[in-house]
């Protein structure tokens, strides 16, 4: 049985998703480049492609292959870091659709798609650094 502070938590971020999704430049672009690339995510799919969980691990979320991406409700607090973080996930959703030979048990293969993510994603922004406690200000 999902608590009260469990659901509002699930609430607020399935709004931040929505919102994300239908407002955010870079998700919008990621979301339209997987469509032009024979694997896009539309009106029939979004809701199981997108998935809002409560997770035991210390993550903000993730991308799995064969199921799409996963926002963890308890670890995301702002609409910019799921912007942040569906952009990171969906780049990862475009390696996986775009590269034939991607093993995501391959170091090498894993890291350079974490490495584009990260990059060109915007989760390398000095703003998200200092929400890591990166920085001292």
């Amino acid at each position: 049985v999902e608590s009260a502070a469990d659901a509002d938590a699930r609430t607020r971020t399935e709004r931040f998703v929505d919102r994300s999704l239908a407002k955010d430049p870079k998700v919008k672009f990621l979301l339209e480049a997987l469509k032009t690339s024979g694997c896009s995510v539309n009106s029939e799919n979004v809701d199981s492609f997108f998935r809002v969980e409560k997770c035991e691990a210390e993550i903000a979320g993730g991308f799995r292959p064969q199921q799409g991406v996963v926002v963890c409700q308890n670890h995301v607090q702002t609409q910019e870091e799921v912007n942040n973080l569906l952009a990171h996930e969906l780049i990862h959703a475009y390696d996986h659709c775009r590269a034939a030979n991607l093993d995501w048990n391959n170091c090498q293969h894993h890291t350079c798609s974490e490495i584009r993510a990260a990059s060109l994603s915007g989760d390398c922004h000095w703003f998200f650094e200092v929400l890591r406690g990166n920085f001292n200000l």
